[in-house]
């Protein structure tokens, strides 16, 4: 029957017939076969971009892994090198407060220790004490405190003479100290040493998709369009 009604046309009828028919077949290869490589091709062109995106601020954020570091070993005596309870903490606390009250020679009346304050990375200690003696010896305690290297500080400070007409003085003060908690600096060298996808991987992991898009039916239909997809995913070459 299809032969007998192409056998009635003319030859100008059958040119337009073939072609007709030459278009159909592309149009219906394209929406089988190229259509879908063409959308997942753009899809990888946005993934790309965003881990483009993604490794460039992992690359900024690794520029200043130098700088943590350096910064990480000034402040390497800081740290809790081992766990302590809090009654361990506390201890230690004021017992440098008495310490460094007998080695400037002022007279530590009393000291208790005060509310504990948790901070992220760190935990403030505060102990309230009275003391006495003359000025000169209360000011060295009070430098002795601010410069020790167990991170204490004068935060609240009053000052009255013992009696009139003399050096003597007795002082209440509430004094901090900060315990670096040495966790927050343990997951932050995890985080740093997790896997960064790289460029190469991305790249490589794309051409290997691409290939096998091509490779597929209908994958070769348009080798110009092809390479210029595969340039435009290229990062930073």
């Amino acid at each position: 029957m299809i032969q007998t009604f192409v056998a009635k046309l003319s030859a100008k009828e059958k040119k337009i017939l073939y072609i007709a028919i030459v278009i159909v077949t592309i149009a219906f290869l394209d929406r089988l076969f190229l259509g879908p490589a063409t959308t997942r091709l753009k899809s990888l062109d946005e993934e790309i971009r965003q881990q483009e995106s993604i490794i460039k601020g992992d690359l900024r954020f690794l520029s200043f892994k130098g700088r943590i570091v350096k910064e990480n070993e000034a402040f390497n005596d800081y740290y809790s090198q081992k766990p302590q309870t809090e009654e361990e903490i506390i201890a230690t606390f004021l017992k440098k407060i008495e310490i460094l009250a007998s080695q400037s020679n002022v007279n530590l009346i009393k000291v208790n220790p005060s509310e504990s304050k948790k901070k992220k990375g760190f935990v403030e200690h505060y102990a309230n004490l009275e003391c006495g003696g003359i000025l000169a010896d209360m000011t060295q305690f009070l430098y002795a405190i601010e410069t020790s290297d167990d991170l204490m500080k004068v935060v609240k400070l009053n000052i009255n003479p013992k009696k009139a007409g003399s050096d003597d003085v007795i002082a209440s003060m509430s004094v901090m100290k900060v315990i670096v908690d040495n966790s927050a600096v343990k997951e932050a060298e995890k985080l740093s040493k997790m896997s960064i996808v790289s460029k190469d991987q991305v790249s490589g992991a794309a051409s290997e998709e691409k290939k096998e898009i091509a490779g597929s039916p209908g994958g070769n239909t348009d080798t110009s369009q092809e390479v210029v997809v595969t340039q435009s995913i290229e990062l930073g070459n």
